[in-house]
């Protein structure tokens, strides 16, 4: 008899170790709702029984959830409770990150101009200040001969490429438009800019005064599906062979064409 009490004795300990060993204590801050077997009295602890297998890594994510449970819920209780507070105030913050967001799209659309040139960092726009009276004033215009002059006096200028702008009239067969961004430009433009061709060298395509270049949309505007290289058009007065197509300039470029014609087709050289 005495034996068989003491392997029960033994058994009744094992049975107890394995238990505390399988089953630890948690500690939980209840809340009303969130309460186990009954609410808590006053400075009383609630403890249950969680089954842990190993050690306790799990528990900390478990009492984060916990208390983020608990912060959702006693926020929504106060946009409850003040209702147009919290509407003025989410309308606000809503109103300030959109606000944030646009500024910082149109910054980087800005920062953005002329950088897909591959050459950006070698390209030097040439501006012009002179007197007007007792005025200085500024323009990003110049002389036709600041080009030519500079090459022949500095070395370090590989390359010019002058451009003007003009409102032209355009003629093919029965098609007659005024387009307002026909550009005049020097053989060199493609070659220093990195605009694409879709037809045509870039060296050669400006080489001649009677020589033009148009991008992709004007030729669908003026011929369709045809090919529109080797066409002739008439600008003004003048006739001009199409000798390249170009692809449309991006938006966030300072240079904007339909037509580039060479510039030597100007009486100004």
């Amino acid at each position: 008899m005495q034996e068989r009490h003491k392997v029960d004795s033994r058994t009744k300990k094992q049975e107890k170790v394995e238990s505390e060993r399988v089953f630890k204590p948690l500690k939980l801050l209840c809340t009303p709702k969130l309460r186990f077997g009954g609410s808590p009295r006053f400075g009383e602890s609630r403890y249950i029984r969680y089954p842990v297998s190993g050690n306790l890594k799990a528990l900390p994510n478990i009492k984060r959830s916990v208390m983020l449970w608990n912060s959702l819920k006693i926020a929504f209780r106060q946009i409850r409770k003040n209702r147009l507070y919290a509407v003025i105030n989410i309308a606000g913050l809503t109103l300030g990150i959109a606000s944030c967001l646009l500024i910082g799209v149109y910054i980087l659309h800005e920062f953005s101009f002329d950088r897909f040139h591959a050459n950006v960092r070698r390209i030097v726009r040439v501006t012009m200040d002179f007197n007007a009276g007792d005025a200085m004033s500024k323009v990003a215009t110049t002389g036709t001969k600041v080009g030519p002059q500079f090459k022949r006096t500095f070395p370090e200028v590989e390359a010019y490429a002058r451009t003007f702008k003009y409102t032209r009239v355009v003629k093919y067969q029965d098609h007659v438009f005024e387009e307002s961004n026909f550009l005049y430009a020097d053989s060199s433009f493609f070659n220093m800019f990195s605009f694409p061709l879709m037809s045509g060298d870039p060296s050669t395509v400006l080489d001649a005064p009677d020589k033009v270049v148009i991008t992709e949309s004007v030729s669908k505007k003026y011929f369709g599906n045809q090919n529109a290289v080797g066409k002739t058009i008439k600008v003004g007065t003048k006739d001009f062979i199409i000798s390249g197509l170009a692809k449309s300039p991006p938006n966030n470029s300072q240079i904007q064409f339909d037509f580039i014609a060479s510039f030597n087709a100007l009486s100004a050289t």
